[in-house]
Order: structure tokens, then C-alpha cells, then sequence
């Protein structure tokens, strides 16, 4: 969760002129003594949140969080249809499923990308969307992501790939677009512990050790770690 920048030294140099300090000095101190300022602690509020009342100047630094969504079918008018989204029309889609995001994910934010982003190989527009959205995205491909690698990175993803392992929350983890591993049981890793796929367009974030990440489910948003590890601790805790 991060580290102090101070040492026993400074503790011991605090503590003495605390000590010899009246006490209503000390409670009158409206911040942290600067050799003893955290720095690196994962503290954030949500970026819709309003301002906390009250707070100080501090240097507690706003860290990267990691994010993970799919099948945003940007620039798909059919989509809206097919899942019943609740836009007037392709363009309220795309502007939305941007703001949304943008809402959610800071510059400084990863962002997993597992399928089915763009529909249309419009390179100038979809680069467009993309750079207007935070974070370091990297993509996991789904069906509809047909172009060659070095088009999807030209984007503006920082990695493609077909499949990702990663650990959250403690546990081992495989993003791929599919809800079904049956596709390629090759390169299922042996010890993994959940599934975390897009691709169904459903309502349902979960089925099992399977959590559904795509848009359609989650209000249209991107879903932070922390939402994917409450569903694992679900699943581990019996609840269906």
C-alpha cells in the first residue's frame, strides 16, 4: 500500500519536539509534518465523488488503479438494437461509452480492453475515440477486432494479445474475450483460478468462476479491480 519517506531518525526528532510542545500546539497542526509525509500510499477517492469537507493539503499522491471492460462496439449502430442500449443513436452511443469512461479511469490508469472495441475499420475515427480516452490501454481481441497488430497499436493500444494471464486480488486470473474455455484448452493455464471474459452482451456479471466485464452489464462503464475481486470473494463465499 506504499511506504514512508522518513526514517527511525525522524520518528525519534518528531516524537522529542511533540513531546515538548503544549498540547494544544499540537492539535492546532492542520497537516503532516513534511519528514514524515507518506508518499506512494494507494489512497483515492472516486473520480465522481465531491470534494471531501474539510481535507487538507496533503502530498498523498493519487496512484494508477486498473480498470478492465469489453464490447463497447464503438461507431455500431445495430448494437444499440441488438442489446437494447439506451441511446438515440450511434453518436449518443459513442459519446457516452467515452464520458462514462473518462469518469471512471484517470490518465495514469490501466485499462484491460478484452474484445469487440471498435466495429468498422475506420482507422481516423477510431483513433480519434481512443486518444480521447484515459489510461494505458492494452487490448485482448475479440471477433470483431480483425485488424493486424500493428493497426490496433497505431490506435493507440500499448499491447494486443489474444489472451492475458494476471493476478488480482491474489489470485490468478486469465482475460480473454470468450466465456467459454473450451476454444482453446491448450493455453489455459493450469492454475488459474477465474475467468474474466466479455463477448455475451448479458446483464449478468457473473456465472461461476466467470465474471463478465462487458459495458452492457455494467451500466455502461468500465469495471475497477476492486468490483472484479468483490465477485470473486462471492464466488468463494458460496453465494450463487
Amino acid at each position: 500500500m506504499g511506504g514512508g519517506s522518513f526514517d527511525a531518525g525522524a520518528y525519534r526528532s518528531y516524537s522529542a519536539s511533540v513531546k515538548s510542545a503544549p498540547i494544544h500546539e499540537v492539535f492546532k497542526s492542520r497537516g503532516l509534518d513534511p519528514a514524515l509525509d507518506p508518499k506512494g500510499v494507494k489512497i483515492r477517492e472516486s473520480r465522481d465523488a465531491p470534494p471531501t469537507v474539510g481535507a487538507g493539503t496533503s502530498s498523498v499522491a493519487v496512484v494508477d488503479m486498473r480498470f478492465f471492460t469489453s464490447d463497447l462496439h464503438f461507431n455500431h449502430d445495430n448494437i444499440i438494437g441488438y442489446s437494447q442500449r439506451p441511446f438515440r443513436d450511434v453518436e449518443h452511443m459513442n459519446a457516452e461509452l467515452v464520458a462514462r469512461y473518462n469518469a471512471m479511469v484517470g490518465p495514469e490508469d490501466e485499462v484491460y480492453f478484452v474484445g469487440d472495441v471498435f466495429f468498422g475499420r475506420d482507422m481516423e475515427k477510431n483513433k480519434g475515440i481512443l486518444s480521447s480516452m484515459h489510461g494505458t490501454k492494452t487490448l485482448i481481441r475479440g471477433n470483431h477486432d480483425r485488424m493486424s497488430i500493428a493497426k490496433l497499436k497505431a490506435l493507440g493500444f500499448a499491447e494486443v494479445k489474444p489472451q492475458h494471464t494476471l493476478h488480482i486480488g491474489g489470485r490468478l486470473c486469465l482475460l480473454r474475450h470468450y466465456p467459454s474455455l473450451l476454444t482453446d484448452l491448450r493455453r489455459v493455464p493450469e492454475d488459474m483460478e477465474f475467468l474474466i471474459h466479455g463477448h455475451t452482451h448479458t446483464l449478468e456479471r457473473r456465472q461461476d468462476y466467470r465474471i463478465h466485464i462487458g459495458v452492457d452489464a455494467w451500466n455502461y462503464k468500465p469495471v475497477s479491480e476492486e468490483e472484479v475481486v468483490s465477485l470473486m470473494e462471492d464466488y468463494e463465499s458460496g453465494e450463487s
